[in-house]
C-alpha cells in the first residue's frame, strides 16, 4: 500500500531562473543596427560561441550579404555583396588589416590568423558612410 506524500508544505519556494543570453544577443545586435547611419550587420560573442567555428570567416558566413572562400576546409577569405575580396577592408579595434600571403600587399585579409574566439563584436558595413574609408 502506497501513502501518498502531502506535498501542501507551504515552507517550499520555486526559485525563478531566467535565460537572457540569447535575447541579450539579439537585443543588442538590433542596436547596432538601428543606431548606425549605414547598411550594418552584426555578430557578437554570444553568437560566435553558438557555433563551433574554427575563425571570424567561419562566424561571418552567416550574416546575409557575405560570401567566403574556403581553403583547407577553413574561412579565409571575406567579399560583401559579391566583390572581390580584395575590396574589403578589415580592421581590428578602428585600425587595418591586410595580409600579403608571400605575395603583394592587397586589402584582402587571411581571418585564418583570426580565431572566432578573440572577438567581442564584429560589424560588417554594406554600404558607405563618411567616416570609413571606401573599399568596405
Amino acid at each position: 500500500m502506497a501513502i501518498a506524500e502531502d506535498t501542501s508544505d507551504s515552507d517550499e519556494r520555486i526559485e525563478e531562473v531566467q535565460v537572457i543570453g540569447i535575447l541579450e544577443s539579439s537585443t543588442r545586435n538590433l542596436e547596432i543596427k538601428r543606431d548606425s547611419n549605414a547598411i550594418v550587420d552584426a555578430i557578437t560573442a554570444e553568437d560566435v560561441g553558438k557555433f563551433p567555428d574554427k575563425n571570424v570567416a567561419d562566424s561571418l558566413q552567416r550574416v546575409p550579404g557575405i560570401t567566403i572562400t574556403r581553403s583547407g576546409g577553413e574561412g579565409n577569405r571575406v567579399s560583401i555583396r559579391g566583390t572581390s575580396d580584395e575590396w574589403t577592408l578589415t580592421q581590428l579595434n578602428g585600425n587595418y588589416i591586410a595580409t600579403s600571403d608571400g605575395g603583394a600587399p592587397s586589402r584582402s585579409f587571411n581571418y585564418t590568423l583570426m580565431p572566432s574566439n578573440m572577438i567581442s563584436k564584429v560589424e560588417v558595413y554594406k554600404s558607405p558612410e563618411a567616416r570609413i574609408d571606401e573599399g568596405g
